[in-house]
């Protein structure tokens, strides 16, 4: 769990070294709220197969989103599936792709 300034996550070592194993065998990502700027988070997200599907939803910038975090995440640039969903949190748990998501 991120702390006021993040620069590490706050919790037991053997709960950060799931949360990698889990990312690499994951391969539906829903980031809300993200911006794409804590590096400690990026780190961990480095892992995310090529063939995924990442979701980003934020209230008017998932483009900017998107371009920060390809610059650091291969899956992004490789192969993953990238929806951008700009008109927040809300309007997105209403949206067809929404259930789209939690149908698969």
């Amino acid at each position: 769990m991120p702390i006021d300034a993040p620069t590490e996550f706050v919790c037991p070592r053997d709960q950060s070294e799931e949360t990698k194993v889990f990312i690499q065998t994951c391969n539906h990502f829903l980031f809300v709220g993200f911006s794409g700027h804590d590096e400690h988070v990026v780190e961990l997200l480095r892992h995310i197969p090529d063939a995924s599907r990442v979701v980003i939803v934020s209230g008017g910038d998932a483009s900017a989103i998107l371009q920060t975090l390809g610059s650091s995440i291969e899956a992004l640039r490789a192969g993953a599936t990238v929806e951008l969903h700009d008109r927040g949190f809300a309007n997105y748990l209403e949206s067809a792709d929404f259930e789209r998501l939690v149908s698969e």
